[in-house]
């Protein structure tokens, strides 16, 4: 997509009578400045990068700053390389882990060396053997996976300011879970549905 300009970009197909937005702005992708602008006070915004590109970093950062909504986004990539450099041009914007990071995370505080030697290590999984990938794959298998699910843990994250998000809650036993467990917040793709929860 980067190598396209946004006249370049597809409509998109409109189904339906559309009650506040006119046909032609329901069509287009709106650019990132479109969101922010009629971002509403008390919703956050999650922005993925999947390249990696300073300028990308520097434009989207001034669009957020130009909106004032420094306080109503996240910003991350599942590539951790990404996020070192997001976290390195503005610490203040948070990110969202990615895998690796998680597994850190968790690996730490079972092996109780979260409170003392918070590291980061992107690359922890890229060169294991194949036993511990299919062991990992094994003890966090489930949706989330059971080893994943610690009220201590998440009760000591959020003690430390990090949010504790659970992805792809799309159902009621879900919603009931993250709940339970204490998360900061759930990402959905049934925003509808959420919303009237």
């Amino acid at each position: 997509i980067h190598d396209c300009s946004f006249k370049e970009l597809p409509k998109i197909k409109v189904t339906g009578k559309p009650k506040d937005y006119s046909k032609a702005e329901l069509e287009n992708i709106p650019r990132l400045s479109d969101l922010l602008e009629i971002l509403p006070e008390n919703v956050s915004v999650i922005i993925e990068f999947k390249q990696d590109s300073w300028d990308l970093i520097k434009r989207v950062h001034e669009a957020i700053h130009d909106k004032k909504k420094v306080g109503s986004v996240f910003w991350f990539s599942l590539i951790e390389k990404i996020n070192r450099n997001l976290r390195k041009f503005d610490p203040d914007i948070p990110t969202v882990t990615s895998i690796p990071g998680m597994l850190t995370i968790l690996l730490q505080y079972y092996l109780c060396l979260l409170y003392t030697s918070p590291i980061r290590s992107e690359k922890a999984l890229e060169k294991a053997p194949d036993w511990l990938k299919r062991f990992l794959a094994y003890v966090f298998r489930g949706k989330p996976p059971f080893a994943m699910l610690s009220k201590q843990l998440f009760t000591h994250l959020r003690r430390r300011g990090v949010y504790v998000i659970f992805l792809g809650v799309n159902t009621e036993e879900e919603l009931l879970m993250a709940e339970r467990y204490g998360v900061t917040g759930v990402i959905t793709d049934r925003v509808s549905w959420l919303t009237k929860t």
